[in-house]
């Protein structure tokens, strides 16, 4: 089942009174809940400019609101949280460290999947398309400063650039994860080949160059595992992004897909049900 989750109407006026304040909209603007696209209001919940704030304002409420959201769809416990001061510390350790040439993820997407790596407590996890290592950090977040999680985690980054991966490496070794992490030099089709079928828990896949990977790493999931993809809303990408975004929402492969609409990028989370072949 497709979900579009958005923030709730609390949230999105705190957003817009953010703004009035700081003077970066008008003080009489009108948010349009009715509709999420109308040229004719003021602002809506699709305006470019508004989705960029979003990813960077409010982004422990944003946050939050997803989690609750995961909760009431039964796809984690209700006692499901993450430590906001670990977080606050490990955000603090990559943004001091990383060598980041360039970088697209807001500040409300490196906490949602922060996040999500927490709640899902990932025994084995693999990231295609890692580029200087900057996303893949939030995602190994969970291997930080946490004992539980990470005695026998093993975490796989995947890039086909051997220089960009000398460039993750030397990041991470700034990071002290406690979860084993190998870097792989091969296109994701070819890396996937020395994992077995239903190995993973945890997936993101960072490309839109190769379906057919897509198609593979989908095998490779488990039953209950959770499969994320990044630029899933991004509208410079939608043809690219669009047999990738019909495959997750199809039922017949995943039992839920959840477009988190947070940011101007998007992020879709993918969980394999346990009728799902």
């Amino acid at each position: 089942m497709a979900y579009n989750f958005k923030v709730n109407k609390e949230i999105i006026e705190n957003v817009i009174d953010d703004l009035k304040s700081q003077c970066f909209i008008p003080e009489d603007s009108v948010f349009c809940h009715e509709t999420d696209s109308n040229p004719q209001k003021d602002i809506y919940y699709n305006d470019y400019s508004f989705l960029d704030a979003l990813g960077h304002y409010r982004s422990i409420e944003i946050v939050d609101n997803a989690l609750d959201l995961l909760k009431e769809r039964n796809i984690v416990t209700n006692d499901a949280e993450y430590p906001l001061t670990i977080f606050d510390a490990f955000a603090y350790k990559v943004k001091s460290n990383f060598i980041v040439p360039w970088k697209s993820f807001t500040p409300t997407m490196e906490r949602l999947v922060y996040m999500l790596s927490w709640v899902k407590k990932p025994t084995k996890a693999i990231f295609i398309g890692v580029n200087c290592g900057y996303t893949l950090a939030w995602m190994t977040g969970a291997f930080w400063k946490n004992d539980a999680n990470s005695e026998s985690a093993e975490v796989y980054g995947v890039d086909i650039n051997p220089t960009l991966l000398k460039i993750t490496k030397r990041n991470f070794d700034c990071l002290d994860i406690e979860a084993s992490l190998e870097f792989i030099a091969e296109d994701g089709y070819t890396a996937l080949n020395q994992f077995e079928d239903e190995y993973f828990d945890l997936a993101f896949l960072d490309t839109r160059k190769s379906f057919r990977t897509l198609e593979k790493l989908y095998k490779k999931i488990k039953k209950d595992g959770w499969l994320l993809m990044h630029n899933a809303s991004d509208r410079h990408f939608e043809k690219e992004m669009k047999p990738y975004v019909e495959f997750v929402r199809d039922k017949q492969n995943f039992s839920e897909s959840i477009l988190f609409n947070i940011d101007t990028k998007g992020l879709e989370l993918s969980v394999k049900g346990s009728m799902n072949t």
